[in-house]
């Protein structure tokens, strides 16, 4: 259920939350919001959570911590953007982490 929740929020993000895209960096360089920045990012009213639908603000993952959020430009336009959760060891880029990062290494 996480799993989905999380793949639906990366894709909301993506389509309805136009201010992301001012967080981002060129090149291969990933930016993780802070809680108070994906705060605001989740404050549109247009991203639903829809695999979340407990949640009225932001998501949070099985141990009530919020997710993460990094984004990076792909090219002038264009963004990518990843959201997970770090897991019950609550640290980032460890086997526990669940996530729409796919092949991506999660950043720091």
């Amino acid at each position: 259920m996480l799993s989905s929740c999380i793949s639906s929020v990366a894709g909301e993000i993506v389509e309805y939350s136009h201010q992301i895209g001012n967080y981002a960096q060129n090149g291969e360089t990933w930016y993780v919001l802070t809680d108070n920045e994906a705060k605001s990012v989740f404050s549109n009213e247009r991203i639903t959570f829809g695999g979340c639908s407990k949640f009225k603000s932001q998501p949070q993952d099985l141990t009530e911590r919020n997710l993460k959020i990094a984004v990076r430009r792909n090219s002038e336009y264009g963004y990518r953007v990843i959201v997970w959760s770090k897991g019950f060891d609550n640290v980032s880029g460890t086997e526990d982490d669940i996530g729409s990062f796919g092949d991506e290494k999660i950043p720091n």
